[in-house]
């Protein structure tokens, strides 16, 4: 990518320092020209941002595989054969992420995945959904309308009234998606009730206004 800013940058340059066009030319022509130009340069940028996505995906993705199998380490009680903790491990190494924060990231969730403190997981995957239903005013359920007022008074009290628009192309959101790939998990059946509510609340961000 760096390579081909680079190239894109001078091939620029190279352009502006071209002399003027004679001015006998056709308006027509010259006005063609301008407009290939303009194309060619909005072309690569919007090819450029389409790779830069698909990048995105990309990690997204194999940071959810890594997810899944630290999941079920995590799901293993105390007589589970130590075999089936060390095929995980393996699977686990095999995998890998093409950016180094990301893999710091989950590895500390991975390295804990056999000492979880489901409990703990639990609150803070409770107040990370809450958190987000707050930014995209989307309903939290009623037994956490407590903790809810409580992280609604922080936002305001930290950030005021101004409003943003929140998307799925947010970097707020897909960090929010990366967090809470990279926490430790709830116990099994809790967990699949707070993927189910995050991952709700995901779906609903593109008309949403946060605080």
């Amino acid at each position: 990518m760096a390579t081909g800013d680079n190239q894109f940058t001078q091939l620029q340059a190279d352009y502006d320092a071209l002399p003027e066009l004679p001015t006998n030319l056709p308006e027509k022509l010259v006005k063609n020209l301008v407009v290939d130009y303009q194309r060619a340069c909005e072309t690569y940028s919007k090819t450029r941002q389409q790779i830069i996505q698909a990048g995105r995906s990309k990690v997204l993705e194999t940071l959810d595989k890594k997810a899944q199998l630290c999941a079920q380490l995590e799901q293993l009680d105390a007589d589970a054969p130590a075999e089936r903790a060390q095929q995980l491990q393996v699977a686990l190494n095999e995998i890998t992420i093409d950016d180094k924060a990301l893999e710091k990231q989950i590895g500390k969730r991975i390295t804990n995945a056999l000492n979880c403190d489901h409990q703990k997981a639990t609150d803070t995957r409770k107040r990370l959904c809450i958190d987000l239903e707050v930014l995209l005013d989307v309903d939290s359920p009623t037994e956490d309308k407590a903790l809810r007022m409580s992280i609604q008074m922080e936002r305001l009290k930290n950030k005021g009234l101004g409003q943003g628009r929140l998307t799925q192309n947010d970097k707020t959101l897909n960090q929010a998606k990366i967090d809470w790939l990279c926490l430790p998990g709830a116990d099994q059946t809790t967990q699949a009730a707070l993927d189910k509510r995050f991952y709700n609340v995901i779906k609903k961000t593109s008309k949403k206004t946060i605080l």
